[in-house]
């Protein structure tokens, strides 16, 4: 899978776990975007005038981040109807790619604190991605 191929995948990704956290993920990764800091997508996304907590943003990232990564090791389950084949296929595919560069992203099991595990997951994924 080339980096382009999996940029495109990622994307798809991105659209199918909501408009909000996708959107939180593209603007913190720098996907399609210049990268912002929790603070800054606090005041991009906030309500009513108020900015939102940079607590709120970071556990919206983690559970889209959580969401790829769920994708990724329980493709048979996130994509169980045949017409989704090839996403599964793409899915093995990044999974694949990730296990080469570190397996413990894979298949450990998320730590207590895991905010900094599913960003360095999310970097590996984006790595080489335009």
């Amino acid at each position: 899978m080339t980096s382009k191929e999996r940029g495109q995948f990622i994307r798809k990704l991105l659209s199918r776990s909501g408009i909000r956290i996708g959107l939180i993920i593209r603007s913190y990764f720098g996907i399609d975007r210049d990268r912002c800091s929790l603070e800054e997508i606090g005041d991009q996304y906030g309500k009513n005038g108020k900015k939102c907590s940079t607590r709120t943003i970071r556990d919206d990232l983690n559970k889209g981040l959580n969401r790829i990564r769920v994708s990724l090791t329980h493709t048979d389950k996130v994509f169980p109807h045949e017409e989704m084949e090839e996403e599964r296929k793409k899915c093995k595919q990044l999974k694949e790619y990730v296990e080469g560069i570190n397996p413990d992203l894979i298949h450990k099991e998320l730590p207590y604190y895991y905010s900094k595990f599913l960003d360095e997951f999310m970097l590996c994924l984006i790595d080489g991605v335009e």
